[in-house]
């Protein structure tokens, strides 16, 4: 399991100072058995005093085959690289394509490491870049990153390099819990920068070595990495990264007290929510109306579009068109007309308090 988040989080490898005292002799032996089966190790980017890790600032694009996921890989690692090329402008909207041009180049011949990258700008081949000063361009890019590198120490090799692997698994066989602490990051940009950098890791890891018995990645405070409307530096690859990784066998958790801040599409690819009790009664209601119309949006998927009633005999199907598609109401026989006339006006009626509920919220 991989955890990246602030202070709670990196307690968890401490054990309780005394048990509980609602503690069944169960829950005492799980937690014996918790503290006997894992290998916690605490992560500490930016303290070097601490168990530093540093990070290709590129994903592994020799791991990747698929056409389209090199080019989400491509798309990742340009997030990444612009936000390091200031002005704006003309020439600074042409120095980026010619930094997208570079990195497809760069993805064809499966490099791997900035300094590659930079080599490559500063002696950029002929027909990488249609633009007419490409080779310019791309040297004065060159020197932009350099320059990147020396003042951001986060884009030097301090501390171990990442093998994603040991984020995973123990050398003693243990389930290895990683947890990746990122007080020691300043800046919301250099935690924004770095979670990126670990996700590209994460998301070439996984397609090269898929886990049959899963892994597990766990988000705290994600409306600061993918928030709503906005954007980040490291919000693309987190979008692609919940898209994919249930393929590869990595499962997500995003812990927030806002659920209003996620980004919609994280929110709609999440299978489970867990919704404990919120003090704040604002926070309680925004909450409850963000989930209240997740669960219309999909129960009118669900239901009102096609609601379906098969009989045993004839194994015919009844189609009810809702408002929002066509008014037609298709029907096998007079039984099954019944039976889904009936389905669409409880869907509608469920469909419309629901909403009237959540209207009421918001005047509030």
């Amino acid at each position: 399991m991989l955890c990246a988040g602030q202070v709670p989080i990196a307690n968890v490898h401490f054990a309780w100072p005394m048990p509980s005292t609602s503690w069944s002799e169960e829950d005492g032996a799980k937690a014996q058995s918790y503290r006997a089966c894992t290998d916690v190790v605490i992560w500490t980017p930016g303290v070097s005093s601490g168990n530093p890790i540093s990070l290709n600032l590129l994903p592994d694009f020799a791991a990747i085959d698929n056409a389209d996921e090199r080019e989400q890989a491509i798309n990742m690692a340009w997030a990444t690289l612009v936000s390091f090329l200031p002005g704006s402008g003309e020439k600074a909207t042409r120095k980026k394509g010619v930094l997208a041009d570079a990195i497809r180049r760069f993805a064809i011949k499966s490099g791997t490491t900035l300094t590659d990258l930079i080599a490559l700008l500063a002696d950029l081949p002929d027909g990488v870049s249609e633009d007419s000063t490409a080779q310019k361009l791309a040297s004065e890019i060159a020197d932009q990153l350099r320059a990147a590198i020396a003042m951001n120490p986060l884009l030097r090799s301090i501390g171990e390099p990442l093998d994603p692997r040991t984020l995973f698994e123990s050398p003693s066989g243990k389930t290895r819990i990683s947890v990746i602490n990122l007080c020691g990051l300043a800046s919301e940009e250099a935690r924004d920068s770095f979670v990126n950098r670990l996700q590209m890791a994460l998301f070439t890891f996984i397609k090269r070595n898929p886990s049959p018995r899963g892994r597990l990645y766990v988000i705290d405070e994600a409306q600061n990495f993918a928030p709503s409307g906005a954007g980040t530096a490291c919000k693309a690859s987190t979008l692609s990264l919940v898209a994919q990784s249930r393929k590869y066998g990595l499962g997500m958790i995003f812990a927030t007290q806002t659920p209003k801040g996620i980004d919609n599409k994280i929110v709609s690819n999440c299978t489970t929510h867990s919704r404990p009790r919120m003090h704040m009664s604002s926070c309680a209601r925004a909450r409850t109306r963000t989930f209240r119309k997740l669960t219309v949006t999909n129960r009118l998927r669900n239901s009102l579009p096609r609601c379906k009633a098969m009989t045993a005999q004839g194994k015919r199907c009844a189609t009810v068109a809702s408002r929002y598609h066509h008014p037609a109401l298709a029907v096998a026989t007079h039984k099954n007309n019944r039976i889904a006339t009936r389905r669409y006006w409880a869907a509608r009626r469920l469909a419309e308090s629901v909403g009237a509920t959540a209207d009421r919220g918001d005047r509030k």
